[in-house]
């Protein structure tokens, strides 16, 4: 067990230039990244079209009504992250879920600790018709 309480899996020694490439991170690094991510939605566009960042960004602005500090990060192929400094712009969002976009469905999920985006792809979205 290691000082963190993790386990140690095993030891690789690292060459002189290895270790050059190695880059360290703090915990509290570490601990603001998670922050930031906890204030986070992610999305799957359905669509067979791509679009870019810049487009996501000025678009779901304006759909969204202009959330406060709103940032739109590219993970894959018409998949998202989009951070916000205002929790209940996250809930609002989130609960009108799923939004159409130029005619495509958009499906976000709030983002949660341990997620690893792009394992766990967004392959389905709920629904609802009325008749």
């Amino acid at each position: 067990m290691t000082e963190s309480g993790g386990n140690l899996i095993g030891f690789v020694p690292l060459s002189n230039e290895e270790r050059d490439d190695v880059i360290q991170l703090s915990e509290e690094d570490i601990k603001g990244t998670i922050h930031n991510c906890i204030n986070s939605l992610v999305e799957r566009l359905f669509a067979n079209k791509s679009f870019s960042t810049e487009i996501m960004d000025g678009a779901l602005k304006a759909i969204w009504g202009r959330p406060v500090e709103f940032r739109v990060k590219e993970i894959d192929h018409n998949q998202f992250q989009f951070f916000f400094d205002n929790e209940w712009d996250i809930m609002r969002i989130e609960r009108g879920s799923s939004w159409l976009f130029k005619d495509y469905a958009l499906h976000v999920q709030h983002w949660k600790e341990g997620m690893y985006i792009g394992e766990q792809p967004i392959n389905e979205i709920p629904i609802w018709a009325q008749f």
